[in-house]
């Protein structure tokens, strides 16, 4: 018996997320970079490092929400 009810995350919601945590990684990367510099610390210029790293495969995973709703082409 269906209720016509889905558990599905609406497509919005995913991108939004994905951007919110874009948007937190890289201010902390920023803080930890500028951290790092100032108080002469390698152990928080690597964790910026880290960071960045991060923040690259968030952005990478939008560019991926983004192309997957496309709709198809003929290739």
């Amino acid at each position: 018996m269906s209720t016509g009810h889905s558990h599905a995350v609406p497509e919005n919601k995913k991108e939004t997320t994905l951007w919110i945590a874009l948007i937190l990684t890289s201010t902390f990367l920023v803080a930890e970079a500028v951290a790092g510099i100032v108080l002469n610390s390698l152990a928080l210029l690597a964790d910026a490092a880290h960071m960045f790293t991060d923040a690259a495969a968030l952005a990478i995973a939008l560019a991926a929400v983004r192309i997957a709703r496309r709709p198809a082409d003929a290739r």
